[in-house]
């Protein structure tokens, strides 16, 4: 049944493919995300001896289709509406984003000092876990992970979505100003502290014991690369295409990494990179199918698995009476392993069922759909973008869909509004405030 899956994936990205004319598509970015993680579940088929059920297929395949039908839908209309001008709003003169040295020395000196008070805060609260800091680093991130109490302060965690912001701003501006360089054929520039700001961010991740803020940001940064190709460089298909080829070849290389660097977050699996990535990435459809195959009683709290990030508000004001933490239960498989991620599906289905799955799938495609075609309209200036940069920041939800939901679960959430709160006022600071050089 898993070859069938695979089959039916193909070739509803074909039609997708067909229709959209766009790899980046959000109809077509979920499509390729389940493609990717049924072919790695296919390379452990006998290690952990997998035979999907015919409700694990009709399951993905449904969530799929509740997907691409809408989005397709609304790309054939927005198409229709800029049928003579698409993708062709932006100025062909356009000229770099200028930010004065003063406002950048400050966001440049804001990121050290947080740099420093999150370091200091951590090496400090990682100290009573264990001598040795890997190990030390392993358990912060267990405990921190399960229990509010060991987390880190409210002013620190606010620092972090800050140092974030800044992040994510930031790079917009090099990466827009990279593109219009490069169109313009004038020397490309990357500021040696912005290397600096992004290496200061990726220690912070990885003190904090995760690497998934690494993985959120490289899909971030190359959403925004081909968001801008398409303005700046009016859809030119030779030169998309190498941005997807030069994206493809960072894909590996990030992979590579993500597998290299495990051990640096406590992680103690001794497999090569080919089978920790598969492992990684293709689990969560063999979970899936070990949980359909046993589900687990319903709950009584409304979502409680979808919409954790909001139960935890309404619990934090007072508003109900319940309080647990995000994770699922971990699970086996031939006797290994295979963590605690079942696609997004599985809290879809476990909180609503059937109907819950396609309803949440429609809504999330026309959010994603419409968002994107838009952007795809607007016309495009030498002033930040916030509309760019949000949907970017947003769209890790479907590249990681096959591994779980995060749309609901934590995009919904204070967490994210404070980010984007941050985001507008960088932006405010960058092109508002005018301090003398």
């Amino acid at each position: 049944m898993i070859y069938i899956l695979l089959i039916y994936l193909i070739l509803i990205f074909i039609v997708t493919l067909s229709i959209t004319k766009d790899l980046f598509h959000p109809s077509n970015i979920l499509i390729e995300s389940y493609i990717l993680a049924v072919f790695c579940a296919i390379l452990n088929i006998d290690k952990w001896n997998i035979i999907l059920s015919n409700q694990t297929v009709l399951l993905i395949l449904l969530g799929i289709i509740s997907f691409a039908i809408p989005s397709l839908f609304l790309c054939i209309i927005y198409k229709r509406k800029n049928k003579i001008n698409k993708y062709n709003s932006t100025n062909e003169s356009i000229s770099q984003i200028k930010i004065k040295k003063a406002n950048y020395y400050i966001l440049f000196i804001i990121q050290i000092i947080i740099f420093l008070l999150y370091t200091f805060t951590i090496l400090k609260i990682i100290k009573s876990f264990s001598s040795n800091f890997f190990t030390a680093i392993s358990l912060y991130r267990f405990n921190s992970s399960f229990d509010n109490e060991a987390s880190l302060p409210f002013i620190i965690k606010q620092f972090y979505k800050l140092s974030k912001a800044i992040i994510y701003v930031l790079t917009y501006i090099e990466i827009y100003n990279i593109i219009v360089s490069y169109k313009s054929n004038l020397k490309i520039k990357i500021k040696k502290s912005f290397i600096i700001m992004v290496v200061l961010y990726f220690i912070e991740v990885f003190l904090s014991g995760g690497r998934s803020d690494i993985i959120v940001y490289v899909l971030y940064a190359f959403t925004i690369v081909y968001i801008l190709n398409i303005h700046i460089n009016k859809n030119n298909n030779k030169i998309i295409s190498k941005v997807i080829f030069k994206i493809f070849i960072i894909t590996l290389i990030v992979l590579y990494l993500f597998s290299s660097l495990r051990s640096l977050v406590g992680r103690t699996n001794d497999a090569s990179t080919i089978d920790y990535i598969s492992g990684y990435f293709g689990g969560s459809i063999q979970n899936l199918d070990l949980y359909l195959k046993k589900p687990l009683p319903k709950s009584q709290i409304f979502g409680k698995e979808t919409f954790f990030s909001l139960n935890k508000l309404l619990n934090s004001l007072g508003i109900i009476d319940v309080k647990y933490n995000l994770h699922l239960e971990f699970r086996t498989s031939n006797g290994v392993l295979l963590g605690n991620v079942y696609t997004a599906f599985r809290r879809y289905y476990q909180d609503f069922g059937i109907i819950g799955v396609v309803v949440l799938q429609i809504i999330l495609s026309n959010i994603f759909t419409v968002f994107y075609e838009k952007i795809k309209m607007q016309k495009l200036t030498n002033k930040i973008n916030l509309s760019i940069i949000i949907y970017s920041i947003f769209i890790h939800s479907l590249y990681l869909h096959s591994f779980s939901d995060s749309f609901y679960t934590s995009i919904i959430s204070l967490n994210y509004i404070n980010i984007i709160i941050y985001i507008f006022l960088i932006k405010f600071f960058i092109e508002k405030i005018k301090i003398n050089n």
